[in-house]
C-alpha cells in the first residue's frame, strides 16, 4: 500500500482500492476497501455472501472435517457502525460487491453520505446477463437515495451513475479502461429513506388485516 499512498499524496489525489484486512491475533479477516491519500479511511464489508465468504452451518462442517478435505474459512462481517470515508467536502457511502443489491445496506450510510461508491467483483459471472443486471440494481440505489454512484468492477461494467439512476458514462466489459466524470455531492433524504424504516411494519399489515377479517367472520 505504501507506493500507492505516496503516489496519491504526490499527485494531490485520493485512491480507493480493495484488499483483505487481517487481525491475526483475533483470527479475523475482512473483505475491505481502503482510502489512500492525505486522508485515510477503511471500510469492512458488512453483508457477506453466504457460502462464498462464510458458512452458516460451520458447526456441521466441523463435525465432518474428518470425512471431507475441502479447505474453507470464514471472513468476518464488518461492524454496522463504521467511520465514513471523507474526501474533501464529500462523505462517501461505501459498499462492496453485492451489498448494493440491498437497499437496507446502502441506507446505513444515509443521510450523511453525499456520494456512493461501490467496488465489485463481477468476473465470476463471465459473459452473461448478470453483470448488466448488477449494474441496473446499482442504478436503483442511486435513484432511491438521489446520490451519484461511482462504481468500479474488475471486468465491467464500471460506471458513473447520476442521482436519477441515469448512466453518465460507463466502461466496456473485459477491457482495461479508464473512465472519468465530474460529479456533485448531494444532501438530504428521499421518501424512500423513511419507507425503509417502516417497511417491516408495512409487511405485517396484510397479515393483521387477514386476522381481523377472519375473527369477524368467525364471530
Amino acid at each position: 500500500m505504501q507506493p500507492l499512498q505516496q503516489a496519491a499524496i504526490d499527485q494531490g489525489t485520493s485512491i480507493i482500492t480493495g484488499l483483505v484486512v487481517s487481525e491475526r491475533e483475533q483470527n479475523r479477516y475482512y473483505n475491505s476497501t481502503i482510502l489512500l491519500g492525505e486522508k485515510r479511511g477503511l471500510y469492512h464489508k458488512r453483508h457477506l455472501v453466504i457460502f462464498g465468504e462464510y458458512y452458516p452451518v460451520r458447526w456441521l462442517l466441523d463435525l465432518l472435517s474428518g470425512l471431507i478435505s475441502i479447505p474453507y474459512s470464514d471472513l468476518t462481517p464488518g461492524p454496522v457502525e463504521q467511520e465514513a470515508m471523507v474526501i474533501g467536502d464529500s462523505t462517501l457511502g461505501m459498499s462492496i460487491c453485492f451489498e448494493d443489491v440491498f437497499s437496507r445496506d446502502i441506507m446505513l450510510a444515509m443521510p450523511a453520505a453525499n456520494l456512493l461508491v461501490n467496488l465489485s467483483n463481477d468476473a465470476w459471472f463471465g459473459n452473461s446477463t448478470a453483470p448488466h443486471q448488477h449494474m441496473q440494481i446499482a442504478q436503483m440505489r442511486s435513484l432511491e437515495t438521489e446520490r451519484t454512484m461511482m462504481r468500479a468492477t474488475n471486468t465491467g461494467v464500471s460506471a458513473f451513475i447520476d442521482h436519477k439512476g441515469r448512466v453518465i458514462t460507463q466502461s466496456e466489459q473485459f477491457r482495461t479502461q479508464t473512465i472519468s466524470a465530474e460529479v456533485q455531492g448531494r444532501s438530504g433524504v428521499t421518501p424512500f429513506f423513511y419507507f425503509v424504516k417502516i417497511q417491516w411494519l408495512l409487511s405485517i399489515l396484510p397479515f393483521a388485516l387477514v386476522l381481523i377479517l377472519a375473527r369477524r367472520k368467525a364471530g
